[in-house]
Order: C-alpha cells, then sequence, then structure tokens
C-alpha cells in the first residue's frame, strides 16, 4: 500500500477547512444582507417621507397627533363639497333649466359610486399604503371640483335670464355692449326681446351630464377617505384613546358641511359673472350666484392639503394593528373569503341595514331642507344655506363630541351602548314625526279677480 505524503494530507485537510470557512463565512453575509434588507423595510413602513427620501427632521410628523390634525384638515374641506352642492342647487336649475328630479340624479351619483367601489377599495387599502391612497382619492375629488365648475366656463354666466321688459329697457338694452345668450343681437329691439325671457330655453344636457360624472368621481373621494382613512386612525391608536380620536376626526368631517353652507352663502350673494352687474337684487328669481366661485376654492385647498398625506408612512410606530406583510400579497383570491365572513356577522350586518335605513329616510330631508327653507321662508339662495347650516350641524357636532368623551369616561358594555344608541334614535324619529304635523301658513300667492 502506498505511503501517503504528510505534507500533502496537511494542505488537503488545510484546503477543506478554509473551504468550510468560505462557505460558513458566506451564509453569515446573506444572513446579514437579509436581516438589513428587513430592517430597511420595516424603517420605511414606519418613518416619514417619500421613496428612499426620509430625513430625519420628519419623522416628528409620523404621530397619530400629526396624522388626525392632516386628516382632520382634509376632512373639514372634504365635507363642504356635498352641502355646497345642495346649497347651489337651485341656482343650478335655474342656470341651466333642469327640474328637481335631475337634481336628485345629481347628487346620488356619488352615492351609487361608493355602493359600486367600497368594497373594492377598502380590500386594496389593506394591502397597499393606506396614506397614499387617502391622497389619491383626494386628489380625484378635487378633480371633481374642477369638473363640477366646468359648465361655467363652457357656457359663462346665463345673462339670458335677465333679458325681461320689465328690467331692461330699450336705451339700456341698445347701450350695452355684452353678448347675451340665446339673443340674435345686441341691437335687439323690445319686441325681439321675447326669445330671452324666462322659460324660453330647455334643458342644457351636456351641463348636466357634466355635473353627474363629476359627482361620480367625488364618490371615489368619499370611499377612500371613510373607508381606508377611518380604518388607518383606529389601527394607530391604542384602544383606550380610538373613541377620542375618532370623535375628533367626527368633529372634524361636520365642520366641513357647515362651511360647505356657509361658503355658499357667501358666494351666491355675488351674481354668477362676479364682474357684470346685473340691475337686479339677490331674492329677484332671475338672480343666480356666482356658484362656481366655490367649487373652484374647495378644489384647489383640498389638493394642497391633500399632498402630506403620501409623506405619512404605512402604519405608525404606535399603531395596534400591525401590517402583516404575508396577507398583502394574496391578491383577490382572498376577497371572496372576507366578504363570507363579514356576512355571516349578524351584528355587523344588522349594523349595516340599519345605516341603510337611517339614510334612506333622511337623505331627502338633507338634500331639499335648503330649497325648501328659501321657498317657505322667502328667503334668498344665500341666507336659506347659512339658516340650514346654523340648525343643522351645531347639534351633530355637539352630540359627536359628547358620545366621544362618554365612551372613553365611562366604557359602557357593547350591549349598553348599543340601547343607548336605540333610544337615541328613537328620540331623533319621534322628533321628525312631531314635526309631519307642524305646517306653516300657506304661501300667499297673487291672483287676478274672475271675470264674472
Amino acid at each position: 500500500m502506498p505511503k501517503t505524503n504528510p505534507d500533502y494530507t496537511l494542505i488537503a485537510k488545510h484546503g477543506k477547512r478554509g473551504d468550510n470557512n468560505r462557505d460558513s463565512d458566506c451564509d453569515d453575509h446573506k444572513h446579514i444582507d437579509k436581516k438589513l434588507e428587513l430592517d430597511e423595510e420595516d424603517s420605511t413602513l414606519t418613518t416619514c417621507g417619500f421613496g428612499r427620501w426620509r430625513p430625519r427632521w420628519l419623522q416628528v410628523f409620523a404621530t397619530p397627533v400629526w396624522f388626525t390634525l392632516n386628516f382632520g384638515l382634509i376632512g373639514i374641506i372634504h365635507g363642504m363639497i356635498g352641502t355646497y352642492f345642495i346649497g347651489c342647487m337651485g341656482d343650478l336649475e335655474k342656470r341651466f333649466a333642469f327640474d328637481s328630479k335631475i337634481s336628485g340624479v345629481i347628487l346620488i351619483a356619488d352615492n351609487v359610486v361608493q355602493i359600486l367601489v367600497s368594497s373594492l377599495v377598502g380590500y386594496l387599502g389593506d394591502r397597499h399604503n393606506r396614506p397614499m391612497m387617502i391622497m389619491i382619492g383626494e386628489l380625484i375629488l378635487a378633480l371633481s371640483c374642477a369638473i363640477n365648475a366646468a359648465p361655467y366656463f363652457i357656457y359663462g354666466a346665463g345673462t339670458h335670464l335677465l333679458h325681461d321688459d320689465k328690467l331692461l329697457s330699450t336705451t339700456s338694452l341698445m347701450n350695452s355692449t355684452k353678448q347675451y345668450e340665446m339673443c340674435t343681437s345686441v341691437n335687439s329691439t323690445m319686441s325681439n326681446l321675447d326669445e330671452c325671457t324666462p322659460g324660453s330655453h330647455s334643458t342644457i344636457w351636456p351641463a348636466v351630464i357634466t355635473l353627474i360624472i363629476g359627482s361620480a368621481f367625488r364618490g371615489i373621494g368619499y370611499t377612500t377617505y371613510w373607508v381606508i382613512g377611518v380604518p388607518f386612525l383606529d389601527d394607530s391608536v391604542t384602544k383606550d384613546s380610538s373613541p377620542v380620536y375618532m370623535s375628533l376626526a367626527s368633529v372634524f368631517r361636520l365642520i366641513g358641511p357647515f362651511g360647505g353652507l356657509f361658503l355658499s352663502a357667501f358666494t351666491l350673494r355675488y351674481y354668477e359673472n362676479p364682474f357684470y352687474n346685473p340691475g337686479i337684487g339677490r331674492r329677484d328669481p332671475r338672480f343666480i350666484g356666482a356658484w362656481w366661485v366655490g367649487f373652484l376654492m374647495i378644489g384647489v385647498a383640498l389638493f394642497l392639503v391633500s399632498l402630506p398625506m403620501c409623506l405619512f408612512p404605512t402604519q405608525l410606530k404606535s399603531a395596534s394593528v400591525k401590517v402583516n406583510r404575508k396577507s398583502r400579497g394574496n391578491g383577490f383570491k382572498a376577497m371572496w373569503p372576507v366578504f363570507k365572513r363579514l356576512a355571516k356577522n349578524a351584528v355587523f350586518m344588522f349594523h349595516t341595514f340599519g345605516g341603510v335605513f337611517r339614510y334612506m329616510g333622511l337623505a331627502g330631508y338633507t338634500i331639499s331642507q335648503t330649497k325648501y327653507v328659501r321657498a317657505q321662508f322667502h328667503l334668498s339662495s344665500s341666507r336659506a344655506s347659512l339658516v340650514t347650516g346654523v340648525t343643522s350641524i351645531f347639534p351633530l357636532v355637539f352630540g359627536i363630541v359628547l358620545g366621544g368623551y362618554g365612551i372613553k369616561w365611562f366604557k359602557p358594555r357593547p350591549l349598553t351602548l348599543v340601547l343607548l344608541m336605540f333610544a337615541v334614535e328613537w328620540f331623533a324619529n319621534g322628533g321628525i314625526f312631531t314635526a309631519m304635523f307642524m305646517d306653516c301658513p300657506a304661501v300667499q300667492l297673487p291672483t287676478q279677480p274672475s271675470a264674472d
């Protein structure tokens, strides 16, 4: 048997040991790199910034307080749109010659869109950067404001409503250099003014369709705010602090409707073209306020306050519910089991149906309240919006603040809380039922004596 050279054996042993050391070092480096990647991913989940830009000074804002402030500010401007639309609807009906049925279609278009997309948005929001999705939804909402204001820039002011032989004399019409819509000529005589009298024009359907499209886009923005934003805020705070944060967010949200009615009261004080003097007062039925100005103001403000939302982290460090990376990549396959599980939850389903019936009962009242106040009490559009805002919003704000702090202090059991909600709902319904039997004096209309 040949002898083995001890030198070669020693070299072989050292070489084998060296290979093992190199493999071990490679494994250690891979483990360290993987750990660094995970740490970097965790830091991007909980730090403020955009992409790789995450400066240290920006991390002071990665708290529930700052998120609530930004979220609440968005909610204020966000909540102004619906009530502003309602406050201006009477003037829009006169301007584009459509009736209350079409107004209802315009105002419920956003609700239809919410029904169609809310489930999908909520499912995707749980698997993506929720603050970023909130910002995208609010930018779509700002776009809807621009769409709603577009008919003014297409058709101009409704000056054709001003041409009445009781308002303008032949001299004032001849001296005018203003081109009036639907009039044959600026140099029209009094015999040609019948073409420009109110009621001689038909519904401007392109403007109506534009308003419906704007309302539909508004539904997407509403969905992201409620379906994504509110759960994110609830997940980002402790269980004890959640009622306070949620009530504050709701109060911010309810300041918006009052602001929308107040803004409509302000803009409708001016004529549709603010730089043109119509020669009539605001209480004149032919007067149309500057409805489009408020849409632009709300859209610009919403655009500015929504941009900082994209800088918030995917989850806050104080979050009570942590992001689950494994569940974020399951796709649509996991959506249907979630729906089935919710459908089998009796409490959730009854609460949902209760909200549906509550909205069905109050939607018509809310939409027509401003118009009713204006017609019944002979107020201008701006004054009716102001009265509606004062009498409607302050009780809601008081109730939400009182309820939020009451839950935090007394910590009632779920059954007690449900019974309290039931009692309050019945009290509110009793008040509305009682109001059905409280009528106002009939509106006195001018009459002519009969020939008899």
